[in-house]
């Protein structure tokens, strides 16, 4: 590698050469001879004179104005590989690589400078890899910046451009703007790919705008938290998307996550979304969101100082979060299955919302989460199962209304954050079905008669013995199950209730159901596969509803519930039809069930 030093008939030359080179390399870095790089724990400066010190160093330059590396090179040292001290001057990486190898260092440091670029750099296992404090009018253009904590960090620089860089695996955010003076500044055409954040625009940075990006598989896409009046346009999201937070009056528009369009709404009323890839909604009122499949994205629906709306039948899967509100009150939010996600909903400073008939379910931290003051809040006939984490949490929350909610099959099932919090875990006569009960039954009511206890303020003094399920018998009654069986084939024939139980075969089955007068008024008989079963009406009976118990053995099993006032010389015609129903069931699942 060193033969230009070489030359046979010049010996003497060759001598004072070689001692002239041992002194060089007695000063200089180390050579990595496996990777034909530099090792060193020298900080190299590009002065305010235009000088490169300390020498030999990687960078070169014949102008004092443009700036060469000629060499990669590993930084073993402490603060920062290149600080740059002079402004008005272009730094040329010529795609060597910049590798950190010494914790809490920078790639390239620029404090203070302003029309520096910095173009063609592969900059790698930084802290750090650029970092701009003070700085303005730069320019990061054409480079790989990838695998540090901090992919480039603007603190309180202004008017600075980002773009086309491919901005790759930061552990933090792959763009970082922060400080009340990082402003005014742009990222436009850059490739951000598998950040923990992909730009994450922080503490009053406003009017910055980041423009046709690609930015795909970050945890969150962009987050703008307590900025505003910035713009958000052009880009295109790849799972993941747009988060908002204490941020206002930002233009966000032309959006595409996952090729549908980002909808975000701000100070609008009256609005139904239509099909779209995410929902960004900041104070916002009276807004229907139904039908719609929010997946694979930051958050799928965003609410922010929004109130009255509807949340109605969507699929919201596979997000950073499932469904948030913040500062977001009298909320209606149904029948939507929020699975699959990291949080599944999280309320914050949100009272007055009613979550009903939701699936929250295979979320791999908690299932629903309220903080900091969420208060009455009503949570009625809820699935929560099999989230990772808890199933629910609640964190200086209180007066919060729980019932005929399902928490089962959680990696725990709930968690009082702060102490002092008082909830209602329990309707008049009914609670929830809590997985981890292990109360009984003494009075065969489907009650059980030991409460479930949370922590001091929070019992649910009429725990469920089975799950709760609600049917429609018609569109305007519906009848309530709680049962240790699976339940299917639901149905009213106008005079009968018929439905099918089954569990593994030979258990204890129990039913508890409450049948509306309105629907069916009368005394009742039950017949389970055509035998009947011993009934207790039970005390909790009112004008409005009559509430039963009956238990039974387990296998497929055909339930009919049926006026007394009925001929029993018809139920045959009944029978017949649902036992075959349930026959060709079984040959179907020969798998037993179990609870």
């Amino acid at each position: 590698m060193l033969c230009w030093w070489l030359d046979t008939r010049r010996p003497a030359l060759v001598l004072a050469s070689l001692l002239i080179l041992c002194t060089a390399l007695a000063f200089a870095p180390g050579i990595d001879t496996a990777g034909a790089a530099m090792s060193t724990d020298v900080t190299f400066y590009v002065k305010a004179d235009g000088s490169v010190y300390p020498q030999p160093a990687p960078i070169s330059t014949s102008d004092n104005s443009t700036y060469t590396f000629f060499a990669g090179w590993t930084y073993l040292g402490g603060d920062s590989a290149l600080v740059v001290e002079r402004d008005n001057i272009v730094i040329d990486g010529a795609e060597f690589m910049l590798r950190g190898k010494a914790p809490n260092s920078n790639g390239i440091t620029l404090v203070g400078r302003s029309n520096v670029t910095l173009k063609n750099m592969v900059i790698t296992e930084f802290s750090r890899g650029i970092w701009l404090s003070g700085s303005s009018n730069n320019t990061i253009m054409g480079s790989d910046i990838a695998s540090n904590l901090y992919g480039v960090e603007l603190d309180r620089s202004s008017r600075n451009a980002i773009c086309q860089n491919n901005i790759v695996g930061s552990s933090m955010p792959g763009i970082w703007l922060h400080g009340e003076s990082a402003s005014n500044n742009s990222m436009v055409e850059n490739n951000i790919t598998s950040n923990y954040y992909g730009v994450r625009i922080t503490e009053f940075s406003g009017n910055n705008s980041m423009v046709r990006n690609n930015i795909t598989n970050n945890y969150d896409g962009i987050v703008l938290s307590s900025s505003s009046n910035n713009s958000v346009v052009g880009n295109t999201f790849v799972n993941d998307g747009l988060l908002v937070f204490g941020s206002f009056e930002n233009a966000v528009s032309g959006n595409v996550v996952n090729g549908k369009p980002l909808v975000y709404l701000e100070s609008e009323t009256d609005y139904n979304v239509s099909d779209c890839g995410q929902i960004v909604l900041v104070n916002c009122d009276n807004i229907r969101v139904e039908s719609l499949n929010l997946s694979h994205t930051t958050v799928g629906l965003e609410l922010w100082g929004t109130n009255n709306s509807k949340i109605l039948g969507n699929v919201i899967a596979d997000n950073s979060y499932g469904i948030t509100f913040w500062h977001s009150s009298n909320n209606s939010v149904l029948k939507n299955s929020i699975t699959s996600n990291n949080y599944g909903f999280l309320l914050t400073e949100s009272s007055s919302n009613f979550l009903c008939e939701n699936i929250v379910a295979d979320n791999y931290n908690p299932g629903i989460v309220f903080t900091s003051f969420s208060d009455n809040n009503t949570i009625v006939g809820n699935n929560l199962t099999a989230n990772t984490g808890y199933g629910l949490m609640l964190y200086e929350s209180s007066n919060n209304l729980f019932y005929h909610n399902n928490v089962r099959g959680n990696g725990k099932t709930v968690y009082i954050g702060a102490s002092g919090y008082a909830n209602f875990w329990n309707s008049s006569i009914e609670g929830n079905y809590w997985s981890d009960y292990t109360g009984s039954d003494f009075t065969s009511d489907g009650l059980g008669e030991i409460p479930y206890v949370a922590d001091a303020n929070n019992t649910d003094y009429h725990p469920l013995m089975g799950v709760f399920s609600e049917f429609s018998a018609t569109s305007e009654h519906h009848v309530q199950i709680v049962s240790n069986s699976s339940i299917f084939g639901f149905h009213f024939t106008g005079t009968d209730i018929c439905f099918n139980v089954t569990a593994e075969d030979g258990t204890s089955g129990l039913c508890r159901i409450c049948i509306p007068t309105a629907l069916m008024s009368d005394s009742f008989k039950v017949f389970v596969n055509g035998t009947e079963a011993a009934v207790s009406l039970l005390p909790c009976s009112n004008s409005t509803h009559t509430y039963l118990y009956f238990n039974y053995t387990h296998s497929t099993q055909e339930v009919i519930i049926t006026p007394e006032s009925v001929s029993l010389l018809a139920l045959p015609f009944f029978v017949m039809p649902t036992l075959l129903v349930a026959s060709v069931y079984r040959k179907r699942h020969k798998t037993s069930y179990s609870k």
